[in-house]
């Protein structure tokens, strides 16, 4: 049998011979040549940052135009500011948020805006794709330290601030107290201009017009590029290219360390003709060599993984004759496409059922019958000159819509009980004395954070289903803490009531965990919440459905307790 030669022993045996003929004209370039090459590179700099250079003057001009009109008391800020009730606050809140959305998106190098009301301590932002909820939380945390550096820096100038690990340009402008602010992240201004310089730079600044490097991980030691044509940095010395940035107090410094690579060309031989004529012989026989033993082998490797990425599971490779890598690589490849094709089906189906969840969780977080209940309740008060209840009423709303509406995927226990007391109080409203709630909590169970609506849900599918003109419905909630097998602690949350109990039909689908939509679609609620517990604690989540011995519906759901 013939024997495998490594393809590693192969390739050192033909570089070293390379090596050993090239290290004889290893000093061939003159001083001559470095200098060319170093003011060929420079000049192909300076065009690259010119031509980058003007689109970020764009993108900030734009930028700019668009905080000042923001900036204008408009009339919904007129109301978020003044509001003649609790509600055109909270709507005008929503409708400065969708508008922010909706126009972040016309600007490219805009990370994100805000609107800050000092007066009222209201904070509404709008992000673009890509930046983290923890960000724009960092920037509302110190939203008093920015405020002290906008004041300090005056009207319309770009600062910066550090938001979390990020260096970011901030622009505010101010108007009755009303601030309004758009900020860039200064790695997403310098990112297209990077890519643009390649390796022809070693770093790539933006500058103040006093020179101050604006890259918070630098400012500390005091950089300052405005007039040198020369930096020392890092005990190494760059060339400084710069280039301002009109209207905008701003530049950009590109160093390119003096030499660089032309150090290498430097110390590389001396003799021209000798190099280039060792090198055409020597590149015909490696060339030669790498391709029958090397490239080949590659492409077919190559080839096969492009068919892979079009979606051809089926793609194989035969086994390599020569060297013994190949064949491992291309047993691991036909391994790996095995594995690809049957996971593939799995992961795919799974992201189908999580997404689909999350879709139903959205479509549920409103029920357009109760909003129009309350609307109707609100307004029948009204005409009764029941002030005082339709006050109460729109308060009541007012902080029910607000916790329903938001995108938090766990609540604290707390909140979620003080959510179902709302919905209870809008309830009783309408129904008065045919509906009674009781709230029972054993131990420290307030800061306990469990899936948003949870409790909510069943609270409402006891309303839904079990009131009755004839008799008062009691709901009756308990959270505590339990310990069951090997001493492991549990919350324990349990939703029970007075009515007629769960359809025989209906609590055996409820028990197989299967979809249940009728065509009103009731309980589709319930089905999501179990989907959303699954998603979050896998198998440590458990939910018990039943009747009490007495009668009525009763919710049993054990819960991992959550870490120190």
């Amino acid at each position: 049998m013939k024997k495998n030669h490594s393809l590693r022993y192969f390739i050192v045996e033909i570089v070293s011979a390379v090596l050993i003929i090239l290290c004889a004209c290893v000093m061939c370039y003159n001083y001559y040549i470095m200098h060319l090459m170093e003011r060929r590179v420079t000049d192909s700099v300076k065009a690259t940052i010119g031509i980058y250079n003007r689109q970020i003057e764009s993108n900030l001009d734009n930028i700019q135009t668009f905080l000042l009109t923001q900036s204008l008391m408009e009339e919904e800020k007129r109301k978020l500011v003044n509001p003649k009730r609790e509600l055109d606050r909270y709507m005008a809140e929503l409708s400065i948020k969708s508008d922010f959305m909706k126009q972040i998106g016309n600007y490219k190098m805009l990370d994100g805006i805000f609107l800050y009301d000092r007066k009222n301590d209201i904070y509404l932002s709008g992000v673009q794709n890509g930046v983290t909820s923890q960000q724009n939380t960092d920037i509302y945390k110190n939203i008093y330290d920015t405020l002290a550096k906008f004041e300090r820096e005056g009207q319309g100038s770009w600062f910066t601030v550090q938001i979390l690990n990020d260096t970011c340009l901030i622009k505010v402008l101010e108007n009755q107290q009303i601030y309004v602010a758009g900020w860039v992240k200064i790695e997403n201004i310098l990112k297209e201009l990077k890519v643009g310089l390649g390796a022809d730079s070693d770093f790539i600044f933006l500058c103040r017009e006093d020179g101050k490097v604006l890259d918070l991980h630098y400012t500390e030691r005091q950089i300052k590029l405005t007039g040198q044509n020369e930096v020392v940095l890092n005990k190494n010395r760059y060339q400084n290219i710069q280039v301002d940035i009109e209207n905008h107090g701003l530049s950009i410094a590109v160093l390119k360390k003096k030499g660089g690579f032309l150090d290498e060309l430097r110390v590389a031989g001396i003799n021209v003709a000798v190099t280039l004529v060792s090198v055409a012989i020597l590149s015909a026989l490696v060339l030669f060599l790498l391709n029958r033993y090397f490239l080949k082998p590659l492409n077919r490797l190559v080839q096969a993984m492009q068919q892979l990425k079009n979606g051809n599971l089926k793609v194989k490779l035969a086994n390599d004759k020569e060297f013994e890598e190949f064949q491992i690589v291309n047993k691991t490849f036909d391994l790996m496409t095995e594995e690809i094709e049957s996971l593939k089906i799995h992961v795919y189906e799974e992201q189908i059922h999580k997404q689909k969840a999350q879709l139903q969780y959205l479509q549920v977080q409103i029920d357009p019958h109760f909003l129009t209940n309350c609307m109707s309740l609100i307004q029948n008060l009204l005409l009764l000159d029941r002030k005082d209840s339709a006050r109460e009423a729109t308060v009541v709303l007012s902080k029910y819509m607000r916790y329903t509406l938001r995108s938090d995927t766990k609540v604290s226990v707390l909140h979620e009980l003080e959510h179902v007391e709302n919905y209870i109080c809008l309830q009783k409203l309408r129904y008065e004395d045919q509906l009674s709630l009781v709230l029972s909590k054993k131990g420290e169970v307030d800061g306990e954070m469990i899936p948003n609506m949870l409790i909510q849900t069943f609270v409402d599918n006891s309303v839904k289903h079990q009131l009755s003109p004839e008799s008062q419905l009691l709901i009756t909630v308990e959270v505590k803490y339990i310990v069951e097998e090997e001493d492991k602690e549990y919350l324990y949350i349990s939703v029970s009531d007075n009515g007629d109990g769960f359809e025989s039909d209906i609590l055996e689908k409820l028990k197989n965990n299967e979809v249940i939509l009728k065509q009103n679609g009731e309980h589709i609620g319930i089905y999501n919440v179990c989907q959303r517990m699954a998603l979050i604690y896998g198998e440590e989540a458990h939910i018990q459905f039943g009747n009490g011995d007495a009668g009525g519906a009763v919710i049993e759901i054990r819960l991992p307790k959550s870490e120190a």
